[in-house]
């Protein structure tokens, strides 16, 4: 049973850190190469990019990014992964590394496209899966920890890179306006080169794991927390220098990591425990004199559930869940915390 009490939480916790497993699933990364300059980046690229980050979730294990090699959104690190992927002319639209040849009027047929490759390589087991921890530390900067578990034997030379996301960033993109809500635009690096730090030395032996640190300051202009996520990308870099998507993983929505810091001098308890196929939430609290909901969110940062709370003893059937960890955010009138479980099969 976790059980959160918030007089003692908000006392005692600076800043909090909320782990992923660490699994065999393969993702895949979709990337845009754009311009804010590029009108035809604000047209059909703008559909394409909407249709993929509506369509991309975790179950799919698809995430697509928005990387400007020129313009008022250019940032060292867009520069350098476009830079990679190749390319005289924009908006292109990579997955992995293979240029999906969209246009003006095959929007539809290449978002399809996707998802059935997609669908097609996310179905083997992956070499190396990665997990990512983190924290935001005294609302200056977000820590995150990358950890990096190697499936199989593996003799290649392998990089992590860690990047912050933002979603709904908006900025002037051309076809669109000033106020356009760029969707999932990769602009900062955790680590000082693009392609992050090595993955070990030789041959990286099944079972081992590898961590790295890195962190991120804030800025003024960022979007909200629950509009930043992390993506973590595991390299293979071949014999030409050139860098390919070996597998990735993502935490999405950083709001959770602020989730027991807002909550002051109440006696509200809040505990949650799992019984079979069973979540059981309970409050000491007087329901009459707060709102209450609790949200669920996977271990990627996804809201996956959501639910009022209109008595103390509350169950949910999580038989349909898959193994890993959930987060459950009670949400009230003043304030609200988090707690963690774990669903095992």
């Amino acid at each position: 049973m976790k059980k959160i009490l918030f007089t003692l939480l908000i006392a005692s916790l600076a800043s909090l850190n909320y782990a992923q497993d660490i699994n065999n699933d393969q993702w895949v990364l979709v990337s845009k190469r754009s311009a804010d300059w590029c009108s035809f980046c604000g047209q059909y690229g703008w559909d394409m990019m909407d249709g993929l980050v509506e369509r991309a979730n975790a179950e799919n294990r698809v995430f697509p990014v928005a990387l400007h090699y020129s313009g008022g959104l250019k940032t060292q690190v867009s520069e350098d992964l476009t830079d990679n992927l190749g390319g005289f002319s924009q908006p292109l639209f990579f997955l992995n590394e293979d240029d999906l040849d969209v246009g003006s009027g095959n929007v539809s047929a290449k978002l399809d496209e996707v998802f059935e490759t997609a669908e097609f390589l996310t179905g083997f087991p992956a070499f190396a899966g990665v997990g990512l921890e983190g924290s935001i530390v005294d609302g200056e900067s977000i820590d995150f920890t990358a950890t990096v578990k190697i499936f199989e034997n593996l003799s290649t030379e392998m990089y992590l890179g860690m990047y912050l996301i933002q979603n709904d960033l908006v900025a002037f993109q051309q076809s669109q306006g000033n106020d356009a809500e760029h969707k999932n635009i990769l602009t900062h690096s955790f680590f000082e080169d693009s392609f992050g730090e090595r993955i070990g030395e030789g041959t990286l032996d099944n079972g081992s794991e590898y961590s790295f640190t890195g962190s991120l300051e804030l800025e003024d202009g960022m979007v909200s927390y629950e509009d930043m996520s992390v993506l973590a990308v595991i390299w293979n870099k071949d014999s030409s220098g050139k860098y390919r998507v070996f597998n990735l993983g993502v935490f999405e929505n950083l709001a959770i990591l602020l989730s027991n810091t807002t909550i002051e001098n109440t006696d509200i308890t809040f505990d949650t425990k799992v019984i079979a196929d069973q979540l059981f939430i309970s409050l000491d609290a007087d329901l009459t004199s707060i709102a209450a909901k609790v949200n669920i969110i996977n271990a990627s940062g996804q809201l996956i559930q959501e639910q009022d709370l209109t008595e103390l003893n509350t169950s949910i059937n999580v038989a349909n869940w898959a193994t890993g960890i959930y987060y459950v955010q009670l949400q009230t009138n003043k304030g609200q915390a988090t707690s963690t479980i774990r669903i095992a099969r």
